[in-house]
């Protein structure tokens, strides 16, 4: 397993094995670092908007409250 900051390492390879290859993707929040702003500078991207609406809590499968 890897772990790593979407910010810094967000990439695919060519295939060339012959052999069926797939991944599963978790993706991961804090609540806290999200009311703070602190994560990985998004130097890269122009992205507007939020996907927020679209995590869910672990404990409960409940949609995130507003933040």
């Amino acid at each position: 397993m890897i772990l790593f900051s979407a910010a810094h390492l967000h990439s695919t390879a060519p295939n060339r094995s012959g052999q069926t290859r797939f991944s599963i993707d978790f993706r991961t929040i804090s609540a806290g670092d999200l009311r703070q702003s602190r994560g990985a500078p998004l130097i890269d991207g122009k992205a507007t908007g939020s996907t927020l609406g679209d995590f869910l809590r672990a404990s409960d499968f409940a949609p995130l409250s507003p933040i």
